[in-house]
């Protein structure tokens, strides 16, 4: 599961956030891992600059019979992956 963004930076814990699973009980914020949990075009994750940065998911090319633990899908902004 990816936890550094495009530019290689770490990803921050999710529970170092305001956003919590309580919050998004169907995002999967789990450790430090890419999500895109409001409908943003693509996964991300906070970084320790105190921004956000996207992540390098790799999209999934037939998203009915894909592994979202390795790719998601385009038509719904990679917010199947986990």
């Amino acid at each position: 599961t990816i936890n550094t963004t495009f530019s290689g930076k770490a990803c921050l814990r999710w529970d170092n956030n305001n956003y919590t699973a309580v919050d998004f009980p169907y995002a999967g914020l789990d450790e430090n891992y890419c999500r895109n949990l409001d409908g943003d075009f693509s996964a991300w994750c906070f970084t320790e600059d105190g921004g956000f940065e996207y992540c390098d998911v790799p999209p999934c090319n037939a998203c009915k019979y894909s592994n979202f633990e390795k790719c998601g899908c385009r038509e719904g902004n990679q917010a199947d992956y986990r």
